[in-house]
């Protein structure tokens, strides 16, 4: 089958690894696929070409629907059966270029849970009455689409996103010194609470505790960077805690690390959270979405309410003060939980079965 996965770029970031990583899975099972962007950006280039996926960027211009149309008019040339569309902006693209160029299915993929909808959200799920399917990469997220459009629940479901266990593997063991190393690989934004943490290890440096704290992503000074390494010179932070870019090997992050740290807002299913899990790091993160099935206090991690400071803080100091003892054991649990629930082998499968579930209905 002809697919197209579309992506509104390849930067840095949960949603584009997932689906350069699916786009890589469905090859591997025979498909031709191609992969479709409008926005000019390159971290995942090189994956791609490794892979031997080719990669089509098209220009966006004059507004949504011109776009729109342009992706329809490549999806017509090349044959196109299938559309992949992860997340919000590319899908509600897909939707309109199927309002032009009817001959394909579509798949559209909502990958973050957001408390409440805005404008942006009503358009974008009346636009989904296109799409032949729903996928959520979290069962909460789920719930929250079928309950807000229950005529979605024919045509939706969740396939939780998948991490490489064989990739993500443990470090080998090796000595540490006294400081509590906490890696944070997640996109500089808002959502993500930098802010927060950067407040939280304020407060912890002043409570003597001796802790590291590395914030992986960092691909661009936005002005939100700015004001994330003011606060940082300004509490006195500039030994503890560290901004940096983005890195490719990902892995050497979570092997270089003590505990992996998510303080967000909202999310689906944190890519992060998986890969440190599978690599045998204890998790320390926000209690939202479907974290707390994979993360569970006394077993692999801890959690804490990422709208209550004083929760965050207190959660971190006992990581710091009393979670040595537990790494080891906390790590080892992930992992197991990584084999169990995160399989690249049930991602294939769910996708795999979907696919020949909708090319079944168009026979």
């Amino acid at each position: 089958m002809r697919i197209v996965c579309l992506l509104r770029s390849l930067e840095v970031g949960g949603v584009e690894r997932q689906l350069t990583g699916l786009a890589v899975l469905l090859k591997e099972a025979g498909h031709d696929v191609e992969i479709v962007t409008y926005i000019p950006r390159d971290f995942f280039s090189n994956y791609l070409k490794e892979n031997g996926i080719p990669a089509t960027y098209i220009p966006k211009r004059l507004g949504p629907f011109t776009l729109a149309r342009d992706i329809a008019a490549h999806l017509k040339e090349q044959g196109t059966q299938l559309v992949i569309a992860f997340a919000s902006s590319a899908s509600s693209k897909a939707c309109l270029a199927k309002f032009i160029f009817r001959d394909f299915k579509l798949i559209v993929s909502e990958r973050i849970l957001f408390k409440s909808f805005h404008l942006n959200d009503w358009f974008s799920f009346m636009l989904y009455s296109k799409a032949d399917w729903i996928i959520s990469n979290s069962y909460a997220q789920h719930n929250h689409v079928t309950s807000f459009v229950p005529a979605f629940r024919k045509k939706a479901s969740a396939i939780i996103n998948f991490v490489d266990v064989d990739k993500f593997v443990p470090a080998p063991k090796k000595g540490r010194d006294g400081v509590v190393r906490i890696a944070v690989v997640a996109r500089v934004s808002r959502r993500k609470n930098l802010h927060g943490l950067i407040k939280a290890a304020g407060i912890l440096k002043t409570r003597g505790l001796q802790f590291k704290i590395e914030w992986y992503g960092a691909t661009r000074q936005s002005r939100f960077w700015k004001k994330c390494m003011a606060l940082i010179s300004k509490l006195g932070l500039d030994d503890v805690f560290e901004i940096k870019d983005a890195l490719q090997d990902v892995r050497a992050i979570y092997h270089n690390a003590d505990v992996f740290c998510l303080p967000s807002f909202y999310e689906g299913t944190p890519n992060a959270v998986c890969e440190a899990l599978s690599c045998g790091l204890p998790v320390v993160c926000s209690d939202v979405s479907d974290n707390a099935l994979y993360v569970q206090k006394g077993v692999n991690g801890w959690l804490f309410d990422p709208t209550d400071l004083d929760d965050m803080v207190n959660v971190l100091e006992e990581v710091i003060t009393k979670g040595r003892d537990k790494f080891e054991e906390y790590g080892s649990a992930g992992r197991e939980i990584a084999i169990r629930k995160l399989s690249m082998d049930r991602f294939r499968k769910e996708y795999l079965s979907l696919i020949e579930q909708l090319a079944e209905s168009n026979a």
